[in-house]
């Protein structure tokens, strides 16, 4: 049964190849008539690359654990692009990890064999390298919430450059697949009015034709991130203002009371004790 996977495996890996290869080929035609203006190296694939990947493939260290199998339905979707990509989560978390030494020979390997591409923001090459790169990741933040992944939101539709300076894995698909996925109306029917989330970034790549031949760089979303964001602080009761001490201030436009008058003391109260008149000046 090990050597029916490994061909299966090694077959797959052919086929894919073999049709990055086929498209590479016919953009370099067109590109030559035109004098070879606005060539994309980006497009190009060596056979140095392609045999590289298969031989990746073909690691047993790499080949379980990075669920390789699964990352053709990605590639090759014409629709249901997200569900491909969970289920290849899924596989790779039902598995047992890949240690490091096995995901730094990888890295290694294509680094090396496909060192043009990479340079180049090829991304097939690209793709595959950023799936060995954050690995750990993936299993951290996108094994226990897979279902809630949500690979339509506008900031993760963007180019190989921009994908790679996030930090973050991203896939290769196709432009049908985003638009079959991404593009549905309100009602769930596809080919009706873009939902709210689509930006105009994502309009323009559905509104080519020949979408089938067309390929876009989706990244994985940060789940960890939004359920780290702060939340909304809680409502507590309400802290009472000090009471300023005195006398409480009068309202404006109350009539000042007026003072409670003194009463004046008494004349004889002030003068003291009367005096016996008969008692001064009279001597014996």
């Amino acid at each position: 049964m090990a050597v029916i996977r490994n061909l299966v495996s090694l077959l797959l890996v052919s086929m894919s190849y073999q049709a990055v290869t086929s498209a590479s080929t016919l953009i370099r035609r067109g590109k030559d008539h035109d004098g070879g203006k606005g060539h994309d190296k980006s497009k190009d694939f060596s056979s140095s690359c392609g045999s590289t990947i298969a031989s990746v493939s073909m690691n047993p260290d790499i080949q379980t654990c990075s669920n390789f199998v699964d990352l053709f339905p990605i590639h090759g979707a014409k629709k249901d692009f997200s569900k491909a990509i969970k289920e290849w989560i899924s596989g790779v978390c039902a598995v047992q990890a890949c240690t490091d030494q096995a995901l730094a020979k990888a890295k290694d390997e294509l680094s090396d064999g496909c060192k043009d591409e990479l340079a180049n923001d090829s991304p097939d090459a690209g793709a595959l390298f950023s799936i060995f790169s954050f690995y750990k990741k993936i299993r951290t933040d996108s094994c226990q919430d897979t279902d809630k992944l949500d690979f339509c939101q506008p900031e993760l539709l963007d180019s190989v450059e921009n994908l790679k300076a996030t930090n973050r894995t991203f896939f290769t698909i196709s432009a049908e697949a985003y638009c079959e996925d991404c593009k549905k109306s309100v009602g769930g029917k596809s080919g009706g009015k873009p939902s709210k989330r689509s930006e105009k970034k994502s309009a323009d790549v559905c509104s080519g034709s020949s979408l089938d031949k067309v390929s876009v760089t989706v990244g994985l979303p940060d789940l960890k991130a939004k359920s780290d964001a702060p939340g909304p602080k809680p409502k507590g009761p309400k802290p009472e203002a000090p009471k300023p001490d005195g006398p409480k201030p009068e309202a404006p436009g109350a009539k000042p009371k007026d003072p409670k008058p003194k009463v004046p003391e008494s004349e004889s109260d002030s003068q003291g004790p009367e005096s016996d008149p008969g008692d001064i000046g009279t001597k014996e």
